[in-house]
């Protein structure tokens, strides 16, 4: 509970009574406006989802699936699990799910693919994975999968008949030009078994970098592709995308060329990459007709969800968000803004804003932030219950990485850590999604609302034309059209109550009314006729005629 200014108090006494008071139609308010001595409630939220949406707004979900949920109690993740867990991301609200690498692999993590047309035995069989795609399908869930073409594990076929083709001086074997190699040693080179040859290895030893300008490779990449797009995949997540040649150029017709294979075999197909870069390279990129990773706007960066919140001031984002946006859709029709807060490459969000006044209401608000952008947003499994992890050293990326907790009957087939870990126990959430999913007042049930408010108006928040709406830095305004349908979405970044006339911001404002609402703590907004708005602090309305 926090006391506001009998002068503000006032003001909002005027604003309700002038409202229009609408009920909102995917939420149900059980809470009063303010209590009788004028203190906001700041309490959390019990405002439940009344009316369940399952339209597909593109919103994904990332799986490590290592981490995920263990069908078999071996205590390493599987995609039988991800096949029990189907119902819950149903509930949840998403759209689409991205499975880290699955494919056969030495490592943990398996970004070094020693064989791309089998599931790695940690994880199943093919048999499984085919089971998980026709089962996600009849909950209207698309699945997309990493796949990693810059390099592949020393352990793959291809290296091993290459690296003997060199030490045979075969020079007419098939995998003799498969990587590339050089009797210079440079940097991003690693000395071979062969004495005085080296392989290029930009991220690994091993990892051995395709020489993508084979014919045969690219051949072997045409055949990948078709593989898994015949399995019923939606498309891919493309790792790297930066490193497969020193050239963006190079880079650019390599993506162009991964997208005409997967086109001929799907039409419909999606593939986002990873292009770890500035807005300028991911622009240039997404003219490909792929879609990127909005690395610029994720955790830590200015301007960004959460530092936004830090600074007070959204009036930046606003205004970059919506300007990157329509920039790569012009340059391609078919490409999409895809925004996200964190990944397995990169400290948890959990513990962000950790000792802060409102910590728990500030991972509430910066998922509304992201989640209410155009796009495909992606959400990192477990974020949903706050989940922590940071990386102590370069070792440590398992901290990222680590086992999601479900609580309840199902704390027995929750799965260890992943190998490296050793991220302080006594930091971590305490409890797990089965034991918050149904509480109005959890993080978690939180995502559920903003999710269903996405589905609710699908193709405004995935195909709709975006615009800032300009009122205030305290306010995240974004108007959506598609057809002839429109709404205004507003957030208020603040810990304070706003009220404002919406007048000067917001033409014939008196033909608008709020028909969603999301709230954080206990207080529900209102819009006079004649424009008069009251927005709780961390809550989020949408406006339509």
């Amino acid at each position: 509970m926090r006391k506001v200014s009998l002068f503000i108090t006032f003001l909002a006494i005027i604003g309700l009574l002038g409202g229009c008071g609408e009920d909102t139609t995917s939420l149900s308010l059980n809470s009063d406006d303010t209590t009788d001595d004028g203190v906001i409630d700041y309490s959390p939220s019990n405002q439940e989802i009344s009316q369940v949406y399952d339209n597909n707004s593109g919103a994904y979900y990332e799986i490590f699936v290592y981490s995920f949920y263990d069908s078999n109690n071996d205590g390493i993740g599987d995609l039988n699990g991800v096949k029990e867990k189907l119902p819950y991301l149903k509930e949840l609200g998403i759209s689409g799910i991205w499975l880290c690498p699955i494919m056969t692999s030495n490592s943990y993590h398996k970004y070094d693919v020693i064989d791309y047309y089998n599931i790695d035995e940690d994880y199943g069989t093919m048999a499984d994975f085919e089971s998980l795609v026709s089962s996600a399908k009849d909950y209207n869930i698309d699945i997309i999968i990493d796949l990693v073409l810059n390099h592949t594990s020393t352990s793959n076929k291809w290296f091993i008949e290459s690296l003997n083709a060199h030490r045979n001086n075969d020079v007419y074997n098939q995998y003799y030009d498969y990587y590339n190699w050089t009797t210079i040693p440079n940097t991003g080179y690693t000395q071979s078994s062969v004495q005085g040859l080296y392989y290029e290895s930009r991220f690994d030893s091993s990892m051995p970098d395709l020489n993508l300008d084979n014919e045969n490779v690219r051949s072997e990449i045409k055949n990948i592709i078709t593989f898994w797009l015949n399995k019923g995949i939606k498309g891919f997540r493309l790792d790297a995308t930066t490193y497969y040649y020193q050239s963006s150029a190079k880079n650019i017709e390599m993506l162009e060329y991964i997208r005409n294979c997967a086109k001929e075999v799907k039409d419909d197909v999606y593939i986002i990459g990873e292009a770890w870069s500035d807005q300028s390279t991911i622009e240039n990129y997404s003219a490909t007709g792929n879609s990127f990773f909005a690395f610029q706007y994720s955790q830590g960066n200015n301007p960004g969800f959460a530092s936004s919140i830090n600074t007070k001031n959204i009036s930046v984002l606003n205004e970059q968000l919506v300007e990157f946006t329509n920039t790569i859709r012009k340059s391609n029709s078919e490409t999409n803004a895809s925004f996200f807060v964190s990944n397995h490459d990169m400290d948890r969000m959990g513990r962000y804003f950790s000792g802060r006044e409102y910590e728990s209401q500030y991972l509430k608000l910066v998922a509304s932030l992201y989640l209410l952008s155009p796009g495909n947003p992606f959400i990192y499994y477990g974020e949903e219950i706050g989940i922590a992890g940071t990386r102590g050293t370069s070792n440590t990326d398992a901290n990222r990485r680590l086992h999601m907790i479900w609580g309840g009957s199902d704390k027995e087939n929750e799965t260890i850590d992943p190998p490296g870990a050793n991220f302080d126990t006594n930091l971590q959430v305490k409890f797990g999604a089965n034991d918050l999913k149904d509480d109005p007042s959890s993080l978690i049930y939180h995502y559920k609302k903003i999710l269903n408010l996405r589905n609710k108006y699908a193709d405004l928040f995935l195909k709709g034309d975006v615009s800032y709406v300009k009122i205030s830095s305290a306010i995240y305004g974004l108007k959506f059209s598609y057809e002839s349908k429109e709404i205004i979405v507003l957030t208020n970044i603040f810990d304070n109550l706003i009220e404002l006339n919406l007048t000067n911001y917001i033409e014939n404002i008196s033909d608008y009314k709020i028909v969603d609402e999301i709230q954080i703590i206990n207080e529900k907004a209102k819009l006079s006729q004649d424009g008069e708005l009251y927005l709780p602090p961390f809550s989020s309305i949408v406006l339509s005629k």
